[in-house]
């Protein structure tokens, strides 16, 4: 009887892999006739490469590496369309010398009428100092990274750009309202940390005494910025050297302050106050809200400034930085003595 049992079982056992692979084979079977029938939408392949040479000059090791990765973003917005972001990172750096040389290379191929992605690249942009590159539905992110005492440095593009909407040192900040699609972004720039001379241009033009910045931007939006410099007669000594992540404060109760998964934003204010589900009406600008920068030093200086309608509005100063240019404007309403 276990026998004949154990033949049965042995015999069932049988016939059901049996039955299973016919099953298998049959899945595997339509799979391959969808597989067959999908339509290529885009192909490319993500690498990474490392070259290494003797320098003669320094008897060092010079590393040459390029990485290559690409980012899928959907167009979830009205008017944004779906597109894959090509990054190319090429580093060079000495075991001999200090620092690092860094391009980015983001090239954009955007989903086509018909869903196809081209193979040709739609737009291109390069960027010095792009040692990290991060990416978010609506814009892009070049992170240089500080040699020795110096701070990140980080520039914000609009997706097909070539401009940045925001410069920030440190970590920048975030503001949004729910349900609204609307967000903005705060940083704060401090002169003698800008890594290159024409980006020290771009921000400060010709203000050749103005030493910080307070930068307020979003993709598609004007960039603003006040510019910030020392009060006559204020010794070399107590100028500031670094920054320390910017603030943003609600006048409203309900708006709440957090983190999110970007390690790059020092904070989110989620502004409930706006929500167009509580107020029943859409905003399209900023308004309530106090950016709060400060630069430290020998002594630390802070820098408090308003948004109303997504301008800026009262200045007010503590320390020895003063408004570009406030001695002929009112813009800087008060000062409060260390």
């Amino acid at each position: 009887m276990l026998k004949t049992t154990g033949a049965f079982i042995s015999a069932a056992m049988v016939l059901c892999a049996a039955g299973m692979a016919s099953s298998h084979a049959h899945a595997a079977g339509a799979e391959a006739s969808a597989k067959s029938a999908r339509k290529p939408l885009f192909s490319s392949a993500a690498s990474e490469s490392l070259k290494m040479e003797f320098d003669p000059e320094t008897s060092g090791t010079v590393f040459n590496q390029v990485m290559v990765n690409y980012h899928y973003l959907a167009g979830t917005r009205p008017g944004s369309r779906d597109l894959v972001a090509r990054e190319t990172i090429t580093t060079q750096y000495s075991d001999a010398l200090e620092g690092r040389e860094s391009t980015g290379v983001v090239e954009l191929f955007y989903r086509r009428p018909d869903g196809v992605f081209p193979n040709a690249v739609d737009n291109a942009t390069t960027v010095t100092g792009g040692d990290e590159l991060f990416f978010d539905f609506d814009h892009w992110t070049a992170k240089t990274w500080g040699c020795c005492d110096a701070e990140p440095f980080f520039r914000l593009y609009s997706f097909g750009q070539h401009t940045p909407f925001l410069y920030s040192h440190n970590q920048y900040a975030k503001i949004e309202v729910p349900n609204a699609e609307l967000e903005r972004y705060v940083g704060v720039v401090l002169k003698g940390q800008v890594p290159t001379e024409e980006q020290t241009r771009t921000i400060f033009g010709n203000h050749e005494r103005a030493m910080a910045a307070i930068i307020y931007g979003a993709p598609g939006m004007p960039m603003q910025k006040i510019l910030l410099e020392p009060r006559p007669g204020t010794p070399e000594q107590d100028f500031p050297y670094h920054t320390e992540p910017v603030k943003i404060k609600s006048a409203a109760k309900q708006d709440e302050y957090g983190y999110n998964d970007d390690r790059n934003v020092a904070s989110v204010l989620t502004m409930w106050s706006l929500d167009p589900y509580q107020t029943k009406k859409k905003s399209s600008a900023i308004s309530g809200v106090t950016i709060v920068a400060t630069f430290v030093g020998e002594k630390n200086q802070s820098v408090a400034v308003t948004i109303n309608n997504d301008k800026f509005g009262a200045v007010k100063t503590s320390g020895v930085l003063r408004v570009v240019g406030a001695e002929k404007t009112s813009r800087e309403v008060s000062r409060s003595e260390d």
